[in-house]
């Protein structure tokens, strides 16, 4: 399979960095055998389907070749813009059969995280479960604006809007609650009540590399976005999450500055664990083990951390947790100061 990366950080630096991460593409013929499936070749040699038709606007290569050709034929990718094609050779469909190609794309720190990757995407089911799964998130996140009328088009029109809107401000979700009283109580008022936005993300089309789109690939994905765009995003927010109280007012106008040179790039918040001794509290009460407990607590007073990058850390770092994955979140930030993080990015607002 190949592996898609650069060599070193495209940076105006004296120093040079070797890039370890990079971006894959695996593809599998859908298979209900509890083998698994295969993966199928991937054609990133762009010249191979296109030939000579720089444009590509029309697959030219395949005037003169064919797919097992390009298979056997030596591929090209360095120092080139490559491609992801996966290659399904000889298949023979029985009238009325048909056959599905699930392909997946994303971004690793190491390559040898697309190993692992491999072997829970081919699992039998995985797929449909997946796809399941994404209706499901997709449903939850538009139940606020579900609108009933006689014409279907202005139903799905609303939820659109609702999700573009979401997705360049970011949908809000309470984190902190430690049990059922808390949830009575909204982030002006309880101190321990955290309001954090997933899906946020700079606005514009994912062609336009001006952009600089930035999504973790984590738990609660999240990503920078400008200050006007996420400001004017967010206006309805305590609409659909009343709890948040006045938190987008307070973030926002912490951004004004005396001298006029207000932050463009408006980031995720950030959460830290003020002392010692609390980290060491929580570390007792969620570790599953004296190991997990003391690095865990380094972790806690090492600085400032988001939920995905959280998570990220207790893997990384085999750290045993003996409580469910939302409980632990919630008891951590009930503990955690929260700070606003505002960049000058390409500019000032």
């Amino acid at each position: 399979m190949p592996y898609y990366r650069l060599s070193t950080e495209p940076s105006d630096s004296a120093s040079v960095k070797i890039e370890e991460g990079g971006h894959y593409c695996l593809s599998f013929v859908e298979s209900d055998d509890e083998g698994g499936a295969t993966l199928l070749p991937i054609v990133y040699d762009t010249k191979k389907v296109f030939g000579q038709n720089t444009p590509m606007s029309s697959a030219d290569g395949f005037a003169t070749t064919t797919v097992g050709d390009i298979l056997a034929s030596t591929q090209y990718g360095d120092a080139k813009t490559s491609s992801a094609f996966a290659a399904l050779d000889n298949v023979i469909l029985p009238p009325g059969a048909n056959i599905t190609v699930a392909s997946f794309y994303g971004k690793v720190e190491h390559i040898d995280e697309v190993s692992k990757i491999v072997k829970v995407i081919t699992k039998a089911g995985y797929v449909r479960k997946k796809h399941l799964e994404a209706r499901e998130i997709m449903d939850e996140m538009l139940a606020g604006v579900e609108t009933n009328t006689a014409n279907h088009l202005f139903n799905a029109a609303i939820k659109q809007n609702f999700m573009d809107n979401s997705l360049r401000g970011g949908i809000p979700i309470i984190l902190g609650d430690v049990n059922d009283e808390m949830k009575g109580n909204n982030a002006d008022e309880d101190p321990r009540v955290k309001v954090f936005h997933v899906f946020s993300r700079i606005h514009g089309d994912l062609e336009r590399d001006y952009n600089a789109f930035k999504i973790t690939p984590s738990y609660f994905s999240q990503g920078p976005g400008n200050y006007r765009d996420v400001a004017q995003n967010r206006r309805n927010d305590v609409y659909f999450a009343p709890r948040m109280g006045a938190f987008d007012v307070k973030l926002f106008l912490g951004y004004i500055q005396a001298d006029s040179y207000e932050p463009l790039t408006v980031e995720a918040v950030a959460y830290s664990i003020p002392d010692h001794p609390i980290a060491k509290k929580i570390a007792k009460a969620v570790a599953a083990d004296s190991n997990s407990s003391k690095v865990l607590i380094d972790v806690l007073v090492g600085g400032p951390f988001r939920p995905g990058q959280m998570f990220d850390l207790i893997e990384q770092l085999n750290i045993k947790i003996k409580i469910k994955s939302e409980e632990f979140i919630n008891l951590l930030l009930s503990h955690a100061k929260q700070h606003s993080i505002g960049q000058y990015g390409t500019g000032y607002w």
